[in-house]
Formats: structure tokens, C-alpha cells, sequence
């Protein structure tokens, strides 16, 4: 797939590849949290990610138009604690919307109480390895391979880090799953509390 470009975003992202990145998160992430987030809270939030040493932004591109992103984490205690700055402000946008069990989620992931049904050793490898936060794909170029070979360039830049010994990543969609374990090797840990539906959280060893 030589037509297309992946690259780390760092210390500057494009306009345009901001906006593109964002009405990705609104459309294929719908589920999560910056999905819920005013433009130009997701403007400042891509701002704080792109110039963090803890976060890494991936894009694939073809072209100028922009195909994937996703958003991981040396740790998932760093899409808490990189953020704080716009801690106020996301709970007040969230509250303007009426987003309150949007908020409760965020309240139990920040005291960890969503992850209570994990045994002590999936538990570590979740709170002290890589978390694949956020990835998608545009929708007219899913099931055409272009999401598995994203996250395997992706798995393959961390694969000389030794800091890292899995990378981890959570979802809603039985689809997804279905993805991460068929065709990138994943396997199943557990599950994460969240209201209504709860997360299902996967692993790579890397």
C-alpha cells in the first residue's frame, strides 16, 4: 500500500488535518467522550496531544486527504493527566449538552472504578502499558485491509521500544473486536464498567 503515508503528528499539527481528524472522531467514534466535545475544545485538546511526550497521534494519509488516525498513550493515566487544563472546561461543555452519564463515565475512569472486574495481572497490564485510545478508519475505505495495516505499522513502530510490552485498547463494537482478534492478534482481557454498555478491553504482546 505504497499510495499511503503514515506519519507521527508532533509539535504542529495542519488546519486542515485537524479538521479532518475531528470529523472522524464525530463520526466513526460517536461512542466516546471527544465525540461529545465542542470544535474548539477538540482543537485545543489535538493541540495539547500533538506537543505531549507521553501521547502519540498517528495519521494515515492518501494524498492530502486524510484516511485513519489514532490516538495512544505510554500509559491510560495520561489521557487523564495531560489534560488537566481542559478538565474545566470539558465538564462544563459536557454539562451545557446535558452529557451527564458521559460525565459519571468519566468520573469512574478517573478513580480507576471501572476497571474492578480485572484480576491483578490484566489489571497491571492495562494501567502500566500502551493504550490504543482512539483509531478510525473513513468508511470508504474500511474493509479494504487499510485498517489492519494501519495498526500494524503501528505495532511495528513500538516493537523496538522495550518500555513496552503490550499495547492495549478497548471498544463497544462486536465488529471491532471481531478485527482486532481475527486480524491483528489481539486476545481478550476483560471488561470495563461504563453506563448502559461496558467496554471490552484487548491486548497485543508486543
Amino acid at each position: 500500500m505504497e499510495e499511503y503515508k503514515i506519519k507521527i503528528q508532533k509539535n504542529k499539527i495542519d488546519f486542515n488535518i485537524k479538521n479532518q481528524i475531528i470529523e472522524l472522531i464525530k463520526k466513526e467514534n460517536r461512542e466516546s467522550i471527544l465525540s461529545n466535545l465542542s470544535d474548539k475544545i477538540l482543537f485545543e485538546y489535538l493541540d495539547i496531544v500533538v506537543n505531549s511526550k507521553f501521547i502519540y497521534l498517528f495519521t494515515l494519509k492518501k494524498e492530502n486527504s486524510l484516511v485513519a488516525y489514532a490516538l495512544l498513550s505510554n500509559k491510560p493515566s495520561y489521557l487523564i493527566s495531560e489534560f488537566s487544563q481542559l478538565k474545566t472546561k470539558i465538564i462544563l461543555n459536557l454539562i451545557l449538552k446535558f452529557k451527564f452519564f458521559t460525565i459519571f463515565n468519566l468520573i469512574i475512569s478517573f478513580f480507576k472504578i471501572d476497571l474492578i472486574k480485572l484480576d491483578k495481572k490484566n489489571l497491571k497490564i492495562v494501567s502500566e502499558n500502551l493504550n490504543l485510545n482512539l483509531i478510525a478508519v473513513k468508511e470508504i475505505f474500511q474493509s479494504k485491509g487499510v485498517g489492519s495495516y494501519f495498526i500494524k505499522n503501528i505495532l511495528d513502530h513500538f516493537k523496538d521500544k522495550s518500555e513496552f510490552e503490550y499495547i492495549t485498547c478497548e471498544t463497544y463494537r462486536k465488529r471491532a473486536i471481531n478485527f482486532y482478534v481475527e486480524k491483528c492478534n489481539f486476545v481478550i482481557l476483560g471488561k470495563k464498567l461504563r453506563i448502559f454498555k461496558n467496554l471490552t478491553i484487548l491486548s497485543y504482546k508486543i
